[in-house]
């Protein structure tokens, strides 16, 4: 089991564009790396050349994704009645959220609409 120096979210690092190459500094006058490529294979750990340390990296492996795993990521499904688009074409579902819900229903009594719109219809006030 590795024990970490510390735990250095990777915003704090340095990044050289030429070598790909984070580095944060080491309290031995070295420095911590750890390329872009480490952190695209799910690497979160930044060695010390020169001494024994080691550091955890936190960051989010969402924004170090390999061009590969994009390549080969599958293309978000449309919902079966979203018409393909953001916009719902079919009036039984709406999207919200990712969440299908029901855009129409029957009300107690037999009525047709959304909750929203039976609550908004008024009721006259007893007199």
């Amino acid at each position: 089991m590795a024990v970490f120096h510390d735990e250095i979210e990777i915003e704090d690092f340095d990044f050289d564009e030429d070598t790909e190459t984070f580095t944060y500094p080491c309290p031995c006058g070295d420095l911590f790396r750890i390329t872009k490529e480490e952190l695209e294979d799910g690497e979160d750990i930044a060695r010390c050349p020169s001494c024994s340390l080691i550091v955890r990296v936190i960051y989010d492996e969402a924004d170090f994704e390999s061009d590969d795993d994009a390549d080969n990521a599958e293309p978000a499904t449309p919902h079966p009645n979203s018409g393909g688009d953001d916009g719902c074409t079919d009036a039984s579902t709406r999207k919200a959220e990712g969440v299908t819900i029901p855009a129409k229903s029957t009300m107690p009594g037999g009525e047709t609409g959304t909750q929203e719109e039976k609550s908004s219809k008024k009721e006259p006030a007893p007199s």
